[in-house]
């Protein structure tokens, strides 16, 4: 094709017409966009927290070579204004090199109608500096307050129980820092509403007293200005889950003519006690229980492995006091509801089968069982007697966890008293040892511990058992599937067949509780943009367009994309 147009400047041959009727080595030589644009900045990082510094917007977290960086990046690449970045593209680079590279494609418009692209490397060198929070923290300023949870007891069990109300909750969110000590937990936030709100949760979550206290840090006389430091001392009542206590008779008489020998059913915001006999309930809040506080006999390490030998229902408790329930607090709309539907009708009493049947007289089933220890078989044949509210749960071969009060160590006052002592204190089922748990649970990110971690060991044991077996203590906890052991927990489970199909316990573990363990990644990898070997930093990419191209049009190396220029407008010739 003949050469038609000629360059303006050096006068060489174009084969096609442009708006500037110059060449390309001529534009080349002129305009250089890469020569207006800092191809070399600094980019801040934290090097404790790894957060990015993103000017006005604060510090962001972020991962290398995804879009948050990215846009953290363009906003230090300065250009001129009548620049524009089009496109941009990570460039690999050594993670330990402390660099970043941009590949990015700049545009302008040199005359009306014809715009030109040019392709240039960004080098970001990564800088250290400290966050404000990673500052205040290293000088000490890095909370304003401090709450300490703390229990007097030599187990974390109820430790354990408040560790997983707050996951769910997410109460620890705002908290700076968590330190784990013996006998509590420390948390710190930065502002004294936070603490005020943790504390109201705790409250909420089990019985406890607060004590306030403020240390002042620094004081500037000349300006009135004072930097206090706050903290909240949570003491959580020692009354754990199936721990025995022993109530006065005073308040025995309170609640409803209890016995004084209670177990402990829950612990919530009040604790929630049941009488191991009879079945009867009452609830102790906080502001009862600090006022006078009973006294704790056995703690669920005492518990002894029981094996039924027989089941006797006592169909002569199934009334309705055997399912009353004595509270020390007005009963909100949902227990009155509850307890509504947890009562049976009075003017027929149902059959031990329709009894094992209806779920809401599991709890208040009374029974005459024969016991022997699990130690003693074949060594001896002692049996106990004792009557227990946990009738409609048991059958002749199962094993529960129990107290033996006979060889227990007791005052001996109370010992003496033979009608108010029971023999034996029934508990729970106890679970297949064999039995693979199909659950797991999720732990706090303690940064510093002050307790051995063999000793947690058995109580979390012991933790995990009760949360199994209480399906009202699993309604505040989030259980997660354990791929390891779920199949074999569903194998032994559909394996029990039995003739009688006697129906299992109500506060059994379902697979409709657990929840999938969510792990949110960053999916696949985006792909690289890799420059080959042969293409060099500063080429350029020219192309003259009548209108500004999409931010993916990009031009190849050398390569003139030409259109035809606008129609010229009409002169007219005034002579």
């Amino acid at each position: 094709m003949a050469a038609k147009n000629y360059c303006c400047e050096c006068g060489c041959a174009m084969l096609e017409e442009n708006p500037t009727n110059t060449c390309i080595s001529c534009l080349r030589s002129r305009v250089k966009m890469s020569d207006e644009t800092v191809r070399q900045s600094n980019i801040y990082r934290c090097k404790r927290c790894a957060q990015w510094s993103a000017g006005k917007s604060g510090w962001i977290s972020a991962d290398f070579e995804s879009k948050e960086l990215m846009g953290i990046a363009l906003k230090r690449i300065k250009t001129n204004r009548e620049i524009k970045i089009v496109d941009a593209a990570w460039i690999w680079t050594e993670e330990h090199s402390q660099r970043l590279k941009l590949k990015i494609t700049l545009q302008k418009e040199i005359v009306r109608g014809a715009v030109m692209q040019q392709s240039c490397i960004v080098e970001l060198i990564i800088r250290g500096q400290q966050c404000p929070d990673c500052n205040a923290q290293f000088n000490n300023r890095s909370w304003k307050a401090q709450v300490q949870v703390r229990q007097r007891v030599n187990h974390k069990r109820t430790f354990f129980y408040l560790e997983q109300v707050i996951l769910k909750k997410r109460a620890q969110e705002n908290a700076v820092k968590i330190e784990q000590f013996r006998d509590g937990l420390d948390f710190f936030f930065k502002e004294k509403n936070e603490a005020i709100r943790f504390v109201g949760f705790v409250e909420d979550a089990c019985p406890c007293k607060t004590k306030n206290s403020k240390k002042l840090v620094s004081a500037d006389l000349s300006s009135n200005l004072f930097h206090h430091q706050y903290t909240a001392i949570l003491e959580i009542a020692p009354a754990c889950k199936d721990d025995i206590l022993l109530l006065s008779k005073n308040e025995a008489r309170r609640l409803g003519d209890l016995p004084q020998v209670c177990l402990v059913k829950s612990v919530n915001s009040s604790i929630k006690l049941v009488d191991p006999r009879f079945g009867h309930l009452a609830e102790l809040d906080s502001i009862t229980y600090f006022r006078n506080p009973p006294d704790i006999l056995l703690t669920a390490k005492h518990l002894i492995d029981f094996v039924v030998l027989d089941v006797d229902i006592s169909t002569a408790h199934l009334t309705k006091t055997s399912h009353k329930q004595v509270s020390t607090t007005y009963p909100t709309k949902k227990e009155k509801k509850r307890r509504r539907q947890s009562a049976p009708e009075s003017s027929n009493i149902p059959s031990i089968q329709a009894a094992r049947r209806e779920h809401h007289v599991h709890r208040g089933l009374v029974a005459d069982v024969v016991l022997a220890r699990e130690k003693d078989l074949g060594v001896n044949d002692d049996q106990y007697f004792c009557t227990t509210h946990l009738g409609a749960l048991l059958r002749a071969g199962d094993i529960v966890k129990g107290y033996d009060m006979r060889t227990a160590n007791l005052p001996a006052d109370l010992a003496a008293q033979t009608d108010l002592m029971p023999d034996v204190v029934l508990v729970r089922k106890a679970r297949t040892k064999s039995q693979a748990r199909p659950f797991q649970l999720k732990r706090l990110d303690d940064e510093i511990e002050h307790d051995d971690q063999e000793s947690q060991t058995e109580d979390h044991d012991i933790f995990m058992d009760q949360l199994e077996s209480d399906r009202d203590m699993r309604s505040n906890v989030n259980l997660y599937k354990n791929p390891h052991t779920l199949v074999e927990a569903l194998h032994i489970s559909s394996g029990d067949d039995d003739d009688e199909q006697i129906p299992e316990d109500p506060d059994a573990l379902q697979l409709e509780e657990l929840l999938d363990d969510l792990k949110l990644g960053s999916g696949k990898e985006e792909e690289r943009d890799v420059l080959p070997d042969n293409e060099k930093d500063g080429d350029l990419f020219l192309s003259f367009l009548p209108t500004a191209p999409p931010q993916s049009q990009l031009s190849n190396n050398n390569n003139i994309n030409t259109a035809p220029p606008p129609p010229p407008p009409q002169i007219e010739d005034d002579l």
